[in-house]
């Protein structure tokens, strides 16, 4: 374990280093890297988002094994084609990949209709070696040029933060969709409070919203040097497996001529969220529900969304559906005989200081529904 004084010593070097090659854009793009590399390489995901996968892992193979075998001694066939339809962060396709390659799946699709989320993804894979140098010369005219350090105060951190928020959002509402954009919305969301996606009013012109305070000085200097490893790492993953990435309404893509056909097609579901609810509804209540009626969580992209059409396609698809425990999506689970199992999923951060993490159950809804026709 490193201790203080070493730490210290790390910390000083690296703003040293940096600082000596602040006049030139290409030496501090190379020094920055080398650090970046060197000290900081974990990473699960392009960026931090809702309903993080990762601590599913496990239970979406188990899933994943169990339809692949139940299809393939079926139709002798495994799946062709995966769709991430609600893709978010990815951490779906990402928590799966391996077992759809060892299955035999040959296509990847990744579909969100946020188009914030859909560029940064795709800036990544197509242009890392932009989004990089794009990110470089962020850190070195922000922070390294006026303040010889990244190692800043909360207060310093929120007077950088602060204006290229604002920039984040004028481009945002210009729809500009580039690369600055796609590096300031992935240090923005690993610097949020929680992991809670926040949206801006329509008067306010729309799309992600950001706090201009930093709460984790630690987590925030640590998640500068980690942006241009995840660009690597995860271009390199989405150039190899060639995932192709789409912009589309969920409902319009599986309408399209070439998803019409979804027999040797998994889909993954991950919906918005409607709010968790344990208690009981009557059987004839839950037939003539509304998604209307249904609350959502807060991840709703500022459009209301039509839970109830999305549940009833689940007779005509293979697939993984996760969503809160909630009756309605057990009673059309139980419509079409789909198996279903519960996770119980810690909420990231609590809303609330010195309150204690909430925990929710979830529900992972599946079915081979091509081979099982009602």
């Amino acid at each position: 374990m490193v201790n203080e004084k070493e730490k210290k010593t790390k910390i000083q070097i690296i703003a040293e280093s940096l600082y000596k090659v602040k006049d030139s854009k290409d030496d501090f793009l190379k020094v920055f890297r080398f650090f970046c590399i060197l000290y900081f390489k974990n990473s699960h995901a392009l960026f931090t988002y809702p309903g993080s996968k990762k601590k599913m892992i496990e239970e979406l193979n188990d899933v994943f094994d169990k339809l692949h075998l139940e299809k393939h001694s079926i139709t002798s066939k495994g799946y062709d084609t995966f769709i991430d339809l609600f893709g978010g962060g990815a951490n779906s396709t990402i928590a799966l990949l391996d077992s759809l390659k060892l299955g035999g799946c040959k296509e990847f699709i990744f579909n969100d209709i946020d188009k914030c989320v859909y560029s940064t993804h795709l800036n990544c894979k197509e242009k890392p070696e932009e989004m990089i140098s794009e990110f470089s010369e962020f850190i070195r005219t922000n922070f390294i040029k006026p303040y010889k350090t990244v190692f800043l105060s909360n207060e310093i951190y929120n007077k950088i933060i602060a204006p290229e928020i604002d920039e984040f959002y004028r481009l945002q509402t210009n729809k500009d969709y580039g690369v600055p954009l796609s590096i300031r919305f992935m240090l923005f969301r690993e610097l949020s409070y929680s992991g809670t996606l926040k949206y801006r009013s329509e008067k306010d012109g729309g799309g992600h919203q950001f706090t201009k305070k930093v709460y984790d000085m630690s987590r925030a200097t640590s998640e500068i040097f980690r942006i241009i490893p995840k660009i690597m790492k995860f271009s390199e993953l989405y150039n190899k497996h060639n995932i192709k990435f789409y912009n589309e309404d969920a409902f319009d893509l599986l309408q399209t001529d070439k998803f019409k056909d979804l027999s040797h097609t998994l889909i993954n579901l991950d919906p918005p969220y409607v709010d968790e609810m344990k208690e009981d509804i009557d059987e004839e209540k839950l037939k003539v529900m509304t998604s209307e009626e249904l609350k959502d969580c807060t991840i709703d992209y500022n459009i209301q969304f039509n839970h109830i059409a999305l549940l009833e396609s689940l007779s005509s698809m293979n697939f993984i559906y996760n969503n809160n425990r909630h009756p309605i999506v057990e009673f059309y689970a139980n419509k079409i005989n789909a198996s279903y199992e519960t996770f119980n999923r810690n909420e990231c951060i609590s809303s609330k200081k010195d309150k204690k993490n909430k925990t929710v159950e979830e529900y992972i809804v599946y079915n081979n529904s091509t081979i099982h026709p009602l």
